[in-house]
């Protein structure tokens, strides 16, 4: 993770004058990324890992979004849709992850709320043993 940042920040600063590179190469760390997390699965449970190929594969779609925007003969009409597909991937990555993270939340206060439940019947399935005694 620290050399992916590495070397997302060293193309950032050392390239900014070659835009076109610099999302090429950009583009090429994304998607080795994507396919080291596809065939390594370096996160424990099986759906962190399917959320972070999903993360990294909208980002990947991002960046290739970005190579046709960067492109000065397309037309204007045509880079607008494109920056327009941009957002839309965007807003999308956002929204289901949070829908993602309200959903666990979810399911964790269900659980929390089940836990309480037992250990209260419990508490009260004792407290009417000792007075039967």
């Amino acid at each position: 993770m620290m050399r992916r940042a590495f070397i997302v920040l060293l193309l950032f600063f050392k390239m900014s004058k070659n835009s076109g590179i610099q999302l090429i190469l950009l583009m090429y760390a994304q998607i080795s990324y994507t396919i080291f997390i596809g065939l390594m699965k370096p996160y424990a449970e099986k759906f962190d890992n399917k959320i972070e190929l999903f993360n990294e594969t909208l980002a990947t779609y991002m960046l290739m979004s970005m190579q046709v925007l960067n492109d000065p003969s397309k037309p204007s009409l045509s880079r607008e849709y494109i920056g327009y597909l941009l957002l839309g991937i965007t807003a999308f990555l956002i929204i289901s992850n949070i829908v993602i993270i309200g959903w666990f939340m979810i399911v964790d206060i269900k659980h929390q709320c089940r836990l309480r439940y037992k250990v209260l019947y419990v508490k009260n399935q004792l407290k009417k043993r000792e007075q039967v005694i």
